[in-house]
């Protein structure tokens, strides 16, 4: 998957960094949407009315690229923001808006108030409650999906299964817009506080960005934006606002909006990369957001480009795992055996009878504490029974060169069958907040069968237990 040639959207000249112009990137612009909020008259106009969303709105209509007879997907729409309303009301399409939230019967009538008020009829808007990390959508149900500053506000690693989602109910020349808080090679931050509470607020980098959004998505990169503000101090003052005041500053400076908001760099290509010294360190703490354009094909993209291989539980029980980017990883897994209680090879195991999981492997330099997990799946490859040495707590510390590490498990506690065992090595545990790197993953490699001796056993290779690291 080559890059393109496209080249960045921004020109240096000398020692003076030439910044993109905003206005002729954008389609639509902040004086679109208010004209359409006018509309709405008096109190709509008020309510609706956002600071971070003038640049944010316009950059979503531009890239979504909408055409005649697109079905569109709002996720995070709230109790009716103004873009699916305005894409009703401006196209000959079919809009869906969601959100996890419940609407009451009152919020229905206002929906239903303001489609009369526009002459869109039922089956060209529609406002429900879906949660988009399962959304109620068959397969290609749509040609747009829009999810504009939603995203960072999901729960705890629910932000993949909601890209996954996303690229399942498009369909194939379908476009995915996102946006989001963005922090150009720097930390990601999972929540942030907010007079003294905790909330759900993340900020993505180049790297999260990738491994959680785009490539567990399986759309097509298209491009991204880096936007924000011309001064983050405004939008600090503003969040300190009452509504009122709010309001006033909406109605004061929404046509001035290119005094507030700018596009600080645009590229295009087919992966999503952004090089540390692509956007110049002068503008880097400048943006804040990033939008993204993502596209389905029929063809999907060639992941292993990624070394990744999303949502295939790798062990991790419905978490993402990643391979290193390096073809020679850290630590290697040189042998499994799978014995019976006094050390013989074995395959073949009667259920309530002692089996033990040899992992002979080389740390190639120093791996400070390795977790590894050792799982049993049934025939239909579901994850029924296994051990996590980080969950057992178990610290190896600072490991070099070769060793053997050897679970006795005390009693396979299985229904007689058919199993296949996986084994596997990662640099740590849990995501924090990103994936851990698998140092290797040995997937359904092995196979026992179990001979069901005992009845009514289920599901568990479970304690008494040990652990011999030598």
């Amino acid at each position: 998957m080559g890059r393109a040639n496209n080249p960045p959207f921004h020109l240096r000249c000398g020692d003076a960094l030439i910044l993109p112009d905003t206005k002729k990137l954008l389609k639509y612009t902040n004086r679109d949407i208010q004209a359409f909020l006018k509309k709405l008259g008096g109190e709509e106009f008020r309510s609706k009315q956002n600071y971070f969303r003038w640049l944010e709105y316009p950059w979503a209509l531009t890239a979504a690229d909408v055409k005649d007879g697109d079905r569109i997907l709002e996720i995070g729409s709230g109790y009716l923001n103004a873009l699916p309303l305005f894409l009703a009301s401006k196209y000959n399409v079919t809009v869906t808006a969601t959100d996890i939230g419940e609407f009451t019967d009152d919020s229905r009538d206002y929906i239903n108030n303001l489609m009369k008020r526009f002459g869109i009829e039922g089956d060209r808007l529609r406002v429900m409650q879906a949660d988009a990390s399962n959304l109620p959508f068959a397969d290609g149900s749509f040609d747009v999906v829009l999810c504009i500053s939603t995203l960072e506000h999901v729960p705890f690693y629910e932000d993949s299964l909601v890209a996954k989602e996303i690229g399942r109910v498009l369909a194939p020349g379908g476009r995915a817009i996102l946006s989001f808080p963005f922090n150009h090679h720097g930390e990601h931050i999972e929540s942030e506080s907010w007079r003294g509470e905790d909330y759900a607020q993340r900020h993505y980098n180049e790297y999260t960005t990738r491994w959680r959004v785009v490539v567990p998505s399986g759309l097509w990169f298209k491009s991204a934006t880096v936007f924000g503000e011309v001064d983050k101090e405004v939008g600090k003052r503003y969040l300190q606002m009452d509504l009122e005041a709010q309001l006033k500053f909406c109605k004061k400076n929404a046509a001035n909006w290119q005094r507030f908001w700018r596009i600080y760099y645009q590229m295009e290509r087919d992966e999503f990369f952004i090089n540390d010294d692509e956007i110049p360190n002068e503008i880097a703490q400048a943006a804040g957001l990033i939008g993204l354009k993502l596209e389905k094909r029929i063809e999907n993209p060639d992941i292993a480009w990624f070394h990744y291989d999303p949502f295939e539980f790798y062990l991790q029980n419905n978490k993402l795992c990643k391979t290193p980017e390096t073809a020679d990883p850290s630590l290697t897994i040189d042998e499994v055996r799978i014995m019976n209680g006094i050390g013989n090879d074995m395959d073949v195991f009667e259920s309530g009878q002692s089996c033990w999981v040899q992992i002979r492997f080389t740390c190639h330099g120093e791996v400070i504490n390795p977790a590894f997990r050792v799982v049993f799946h049934d025939r239909f490859g579901n994850i029924i029974a296994g051990l996590n040495t980080y969950h057992a707590g178990c610290d190896f510390g600072h490991l070099r060169g070769e060793h053997v590490l050897t679970i006795k498990y005390g009693m396979l506690n299985l229904q007689g069958g058919a199993y296949e065992v996986s084994v596997g090595a990662w640099e740590y545990d849990t995501p924090n907040p990103i994936p851990p790197y698998s140092f290797e993953i040995q997937y359904r490699k092995y196979s026992i069968t179990v001979k069901d001796r005992m009845g009514g056993l289920f599901g568990a290779a479970y304690t008494p237990y040990e652990l011999d690291m030598k």
